[in-house]
C-alpha cells in the first residue's frame, strides 16, 4: 500500500516531506513551495526548497532546492536555478514515492495559487499572446481561457448534473459592447469512465451593465431553460456579472498591450494609433500591373476588368 510522502504539521504550519525507501529515509524535511507568478504562463512548475530537519538538535541544515514539472511528472531545469546533486537525488526519490494524493495536493496548491494570481494581477503592465486571427479581426470572440489559462472556471450543480459556464469576449478596446458570451456545458461520464462534456447548450449573451441574460438565437428550445441555468449559477456565484465585467475589462487591456507590442516590433505593420475598426492590418499584396491577366479568371487584362473599379 502506497504511503503519502507529504504530511501537514499543524504546529509548524508547514508541509513535511518524509521518504521511506531512499538514502533520505531517515531524514524529515520541511517543504517550502513556490510557483511561477505569471497568470498567462502555461508552465506547470513547482519550485521546492527542502530543509532537512534534525530532530535531535532541532537545527535546520542547508536547504535542497529543485524544480518539478507537474505536467510531465519529472524534474526540470530553470534558468538561474541549478540544483545540487543531493537536491536532484532528493527530487527523484520523492517522485518515485509520490502517491496520487501527493500529486493531487501539488496540483491543488498550484491551481489555487495561479487562480489567485490571475485575479490579483496588474493587467496594465502584463503581456499576453492572443490567437492570430484576433489581431486581424479584433471583434473576434475570444475564450477567457485562451488568454488566461488559469482563470477560475464557473462550476455549478443543477440537480444531479455538474455544469461549467465558459465565457467569451470581444476584446477590441474601441468597441462599446458590454456583453460576455456564455456557453453552458454539462459534464458526465463518457466511454472509458473519464469525465468530459456530454452536452453543450446554445450560446447566450450576458449584459454586464444590466445584469441580464438572453439567448443569442431568437428562441431557446433546450431543457433546462436558460433562466434556470442562470439562477443555478447565481446560487454559487452571486457576483458573476461583476466577475464577467472585470474579465472583459482585463482582456481588453491585455489586447491593447499586445497590439502596442506588435506595432513597436513589426516592420510590416503600420505604425498607427489604435483605431475604431482594426488595430492591426495585414500587409497589402502587390497590386497587379494594368496589362497583367486579371486574377478573377476572366482572361481579360486587369485594366479592362477589375482594375476599372480601382
Amino acid at each position: 500500500m502506497e504511503k503519502d510522502v507529504f504530511t501537514f504539521d499543524e504546529q509548524a504550519d508547514t508541509e513535511i516531506l518524509c521518504l521511506q525507501d531512499s538514502p533520505f529515509a531517515e531524514t524529515r524535511f520541511t517543504v517550502d513551495f513556490s510557483f511561477c507568478e505569471s497568470p498567462v504562463c502555461r508552465c506547470q512548475t513547482v519550485h521546492f526548497s527542502c530543509l532537512p530537519l534534525d530532530d535531535a538538535a532541532g537545527a535546520l541544515a542547508k536547504p535542497l532546492a529543485f524544480t518539478l514539472d507537474l505536467e510531465e511528472k519529472k524534474l526540470t531545469s530553470v534558468a538561474n536555478r541549478r540544483p545540487l546533486p543531493d537536491a536532484l537525488s532528493l527530487g527523484n526519490a520523492m517522485i518515485a514515492e509520490m502517491s496520487e494524493a501527493d500529486w493531487d495536493l501539488l496540483q491543488d496548491k498550484f491551481r489555487i495559487y495561479k487562480e489567485r494570481r490571475t485575479e490579483e494581477a496588474d493587467y496594465t503592465a502584463l503581456d499576453a499572446p492572443f490567437p492570430e486571427d484576433v489581431y486581424i479581426k479584433p471583434n473576434t470572440l475570444v475564450a477567457a481561457t485562451k488568454v488566461l489559462p488559469w482563470v477560475k472556471p464557473f462550476i455549478f450543480q443543477l440537480g444531479q448534473d455538474v455544469w461549467v459556464m465558459y465565457d467569451l469576449y470581444c476584446c477590441n478596446p474601441d468597441c462599446d459592447c458590454e456583453e460576455a458570451i456564455a456557453s453552458f456545458c454539462r459534464f458526465g461520464e463518457v466511454e472509458g469512465g473519464a469525465i468530459d462534456i456530454v452536452h453543450t447548450m446554445p450560446a447566450a449573451s450576458v449584459n454586464t451593465r444590466k445584469g441580464t441574460i438572453a439567448p443569442l438565437e431568437s428562441s431557446w428550445n433546450e431543457e433546462p431553460a436558460l433562466e434556470t441555468l442562470f439562477q443555478a449559477i447565481l446560487q454559487v456565484e452571486p457576483d458573476i456579472v461583476e466577475k464577467l465585467e472585470k474579465r472583459h475589462r482585463n482582456l481588453r487591456l491585455l489586447y491593447k498591450n499586445a497590439c502596442d507590442t506588435i506595432y513597436k516590433s513589426s516592420s510590416l505593420l503600420p505604425q498607427q494609433p489604435f483605431t475604431k475598426d482594426v488595430p492591426v492590418t495585414e500587409p497589402r499584396p502587390n497590386r497587379p500591373k494594368p496589362n497583367d491577366p486579371c486574377s478573377c479568371g476572366s482572361e481579360k487584362k486587369y485594366k479592362k476588368c477589375c482594375g476599372r473599379f480601382v
